[in-house]
């Protein structure tokens, strides 16, 4: 059996219980495809990187499941005839479900990640802000 996992985002402003039953109702239709759920895990809500159906914030949910055949598109044709589902992604998994889910962030970036020049190479000086190093290239009149 082939293994997957689905990534779902439903209406921040959905009632409790219709929150909690989309993923019964998706564990239910993966179950009777012969297919088996290993992590549904609930992500809680978000803010979305961008506006889906005149929303701002989202309700995530992760499965990781085992199946067979057409059991994805079972799957994603509820998800899109849900009106409770704003977006959703598979994706096929090579090897074990990772159940930390530490990969999924939704946090912007720290101010310690890595410069870059504006020409995409490292900056190899010492280390100054964006606005910085731009002002001091424009107050000597020559590239830093």
């Amino acid at each position: 059996m082939r293994k997957y996992e689905t990534i779902f985002v439903m209406k921040p402003d959905l009632e409790e219980a219709i929150k909690a039953n989309i993923p019964v109702k998706m564990k239910a239709i993966i179950e009777r495809e012969k297919g088996t759920v290993h992590v549904s895990h609930d992500l809680g809500k978000q803010r979305l990187s961008y506006e889906v159906k005149k929303e701002t914030k989202g309700h995530y949910h992760y499965l990781g499941f085992e199946g067979e055949g057409e059991i994805v598109k079972e799957v994603e044709k509820n998800l899109g005839l849900n009106e409770g589902v704003m977006k959703f992604v598979s994706f096929r998994v090579e090897g074990d479900f990772n159940h930390n889910l530490n990969f999924i962030t939704f946090k912007a970036p720290s101010a310690a990640a890595p410069m870059r020049r504006r020409d995409g190479g490292d900056f190899d000086g010492p280390e100054m802000p964006a606005e910085e190093f731009v002002a001091e290239e424009f107050e000597t009149g020559k590239e830093v």
